[in-house]
């Protein structure tokens, strides 16, 4: 949320910018929290955003490796909230996959293992029977995976701030090769890292009509149980007329209320970022499935306002 909220900060200035030297330009979007982000320049503006992320390509693989099963032959269709997706439908070799699934959750449940991660999305998506992307986790194991954190000798902050100095070191490098190489090891990924808007912005330019996942509004209400303004990750095709999300099937029962609580959340943090006051903040951060109370909400907000101070405007400070 911290982070939507100095990230929105901006491209409320950029999206400002476009409508006055670039009308007729549209935004192609990796900035995160794409969904929030999308759906603050969606809400507040004419301008044409699509947002990317590779969730929906690389969340099922984590689930069939976790199984011990091929992961190219595991299909499923991921769609909901960046980053809180699940699947609408899913078949392993073409069968169903949760038959297949379960099985491999019983035989392996009990086994040692050192992808702890993947066994906890497998047992996410046996139990709900939807594949799920593994931030999912943290909502559906939260306790066990916050002793965890606790127990660890360095906070999350602290693992990242220990790597960006090698990080940064590498791309100054790189910029000034006359042949930049950006190394994966070093540069989270590298080139490889922007593949998807890579493609994205070439299917609309050269008019392929390309498959690809996106997060756009959810016109026409073409996924089931959400508002039709609410920015949904989905699989569609792009080509020089635009984005055109897929039909798709409802999220299961099982797995519907926690996206759509989400999806609210996303909502109220855009419209805290855009042009919202401290109330509006604390609001969306106690729609938070991760937040406990309201009281809890105004102490954490206030908090981290404060050590965020130079990055927020002032109408967010407490």
């Amino acid at each position: 949320m911290m982070m939507a909220l100095s990230s929105v900060r901006v491209i409320n200035e950029l999206s400002e910018n476009l409508t006055r030297v670039a009308p007729r330009a549209r935004i192609f979007n990796y900035t995160n929290p794409v969904n929030i982000v999308s759906q603050a320049v969606a809400d507040n503006t004419d301008i044409p955003i699509a947002s990317f992320c590779e969730g929906p390509i690389v969340f099922p693989p984590v689930v069939a490796k976790a199984a011990g099963l091929d992961p190219d032959l595991l299909k499923a269709n991921l769609v909901g909230i960046n980053h809180n997706c699940w699947s609408n439908e899913a078949t392993y070799d073409g069968q169903d996959a949760f038959p297949i699934l379960r099985e491999r959750w019983e035989a392996l449940r009990d086994k040692p293992t050192d992808d702890v991660n993947g066994m906890r999305a497998l047992h996410l998506a046996v139990a709900m029977e939807s594949v799920p992307s593994d931030y999912f986790n943290y909502y559906y194991f939260k306790d066990e995976i916050l002793r965890e954190h606790q127990l660890a000798p360095m906070t999350r902050s602290e693992v990242i701030m220990s790597s960006l100095g090698d990080y940064w070191q590498h791309y100054r490098e790189q910029a000034e090769s006359a042949e930049p190489r950006l190394d994966p090891a070093r540069s989270r990924g590298g080139i490889h890292e922007l593949e998807l808007a890579i493609d994205a912005i070439s299917a609309f330019y050269n008019d392929t009509g390309a498959r690809l996942p996106f997060n756009v509004p959810n016109d026409g209400g073409v996924l089931p149980g959400f508002d039709e303004t609410t920015v949904v990750e989905l699989w569609g095709t792009v080509d020089a007329k635009g984005f055109h999300p897929e039909p798709q099937k409802p999220l299961p029962h099982s797995v519907l209320g926690i996206t759509q609580q989400l999806a609210e959340y996303q909502i109220l943090t855009a419209r805290a970022a855009w042009d919202g006051a401290v109330a509006d903040a604390v609001r969306a951060m106690a729609a938070n499935p991760l937040v406990p109370s309201l009281t809890v909400a105004e102490a954490l907000y206030g908090e981290l306002a404060a050590a965020q101070s130079a990055w927020l405007p002032d109408r967010l400070l407490p």
